[in-house]
């Protein structure tokens, strides 16, 4: 029985090291799993970049049911572009665009992260699609949208017809006849009915000559070509002024129709 109890002892004497001994590989796992721990915190509390922008308006994956018809008049209804001005900064451009509408009124147009528009459809909540896409030639995708964000505005306005003269061509060669007038952003046609005049001194491009007399009278100094802002050269019959300050006013608007050959009804344009 002694020895029995001898055993027994020796036996719990003989696992007590072995326990002692699987002391330090805990501890060292517990330190491991701290450290991954701390690694972990590290990773998370590292800064991860900017955010993504945020749109200032709900996305819209489609264009809504209301949009299509109005859509549709602005593809179809002819406007002429008085002047577009480049402001905001590199990395979010915005343009102003002012805009003659389907009666002579005088409209301003602010293409921004929240597009905006003074014409009375704009005034009602409506959107004013004419200058996204006619003029600036926006993506469908973009045109429904209520808001842009700030890289849609970069591709947008690097696509767009520039506003600041290119290097001047030293061509006196006439372009082909096609594409679109630069003032209305209708088709031109060789063989149209509507006379087309074209920038003897530089670039070449064709504009509708209605279309030009009405761009020529906008301008308050020397009259340039829409495109390439060199001094117009012949068609002097056309060159003629809009003067703003005898414009009436229609609904709180500017209206120089009468000086623009417009009808002050909406869809009829006078030709005389």
């Amino acid at each position: 029985m002694g020895s029995s109890k001898a055993q027994s002892s020796g036996s719990r004497t003989a696992s007590t090291p072995a326990g002692k001994l699987r002391t330090p590989q805990k501890r060292k796992n517990d330190e491991s799993s701290k450290s991954l721990t701390a690694s972990a915190k590290k990773i998370k509390a590292a800064p991860a970049g900017p955010p993504p922008e945020k749109r200032l308006r709900r996305f819209r994956p489609n264009a809504p049911q209301s949009f299509h018809d109005v859509y549709a008049r602005a593809l179809s209804q002819r406007f002429y572009v008085l002047s577009r001005t480049r402001s905001g900064f590199d990395e979010c451009p915005e343009e102003v665009v002012e805009i003659t509408g389907s009666t002579g009124n005088i409209y301003t147009v602010v293409i921004a992260q929240l597009p905006r528009c003074n014409c009375p459809h704009a005034e009602k909540g409506n959107q004013c699609k004419h200058v996204l896409k006619r003029v600036l030639n926006a993506p469908y995708g973009m045109v429904y949208q209520l808001a842009l964000l700030s890289s849609e505005l970069r591709d947008i306005f690097a696509a767009a017809p520039p506003i600041s003269p290119p290097e001047r061509a030293e061509s006196d060669k006439r372009k082909p006849v096609e594409g679109d007038c630069p003032i209305c952003y209708s088709e031109l046609e060789a063989k149209g009915s509507e006379t087309v005049v074209w920038c003897r001194a530089a670039c070449g491009q064709n504009i509708h000559e209605q279309c030009f007399s009405m761009w020529a009278r906008t301008k308050q100094a020397d009259v340039t070509c829409p495109m390439c802002r060199s001094v117009w050269q012949g068609d002097e019959d056309a060159v003629k002024r809009v003067r703003r300050e005898e414009g009436n006013s229609e609904e709180g608007y500017v209206n120089v129709g009468d000086q623009l050959g417009i009808s002050r009804v909406r869809g009829l344009v006078q030709l005389a």
